[in-house]
């Protein structure tokens, strides 16, 4: 697995955060850079590696993965509650979970300039 609609997906587990290796199929993204860049500012492991399905659901399946979020221009941070594959469906959560909330919080406050925090993300285009 490795994008997700037009969006880079992310798997996270307690510390870390596994999502797809740049391989020339995945978009490398300013958000998807921006998302890894404040995930281990904040302690977590980010580990770009190649995750299967049987993985996946392994992981699922043992509640291992606590949340799971595309990252992107268009929608920012968005949570992913249910994957469905050849029929069935595993189910991640029914709202979004706390990284990917603050997540999205820290890079709209990027964005709209509310915090000092990373300000030299931000270049004004005249």
């Amino acid at each position: 697995m490795s994008e997700v609609g037009a969006m880079n997906i992310m798997f996270a587990f307690e510390n870390k955060v596994i999502t797809p290796i740049l391989d020339g199929t995945i978009l490398a993204g300013v958000t998807r850079d921006s998302v890894i860049t404040l995930l281990k500012e904040w302690g977590y492991e980010v580990l770009e590696q190649d995750i299967t399905y049987t993985e996946l659901f392994d992981y699922i399946n043992h509640n291992q993965i606590k949340e799971v979020f595309g990252t992107g221009t268009a929608a920012t941070i968005s949570p992913v509650g249910l994957i469905e594959y050849r029929g069935t469906s595993y189910h991640i959560s029914d709202k979004i979970g706390p990284i990917a909330q603050r997540l999205y919080d820290t890079l709209n406050d990027i964005k709209t300039k509310s915090t000092a925090e990373h300000r030299e993300w931000i270049h004004i285009v005249k």
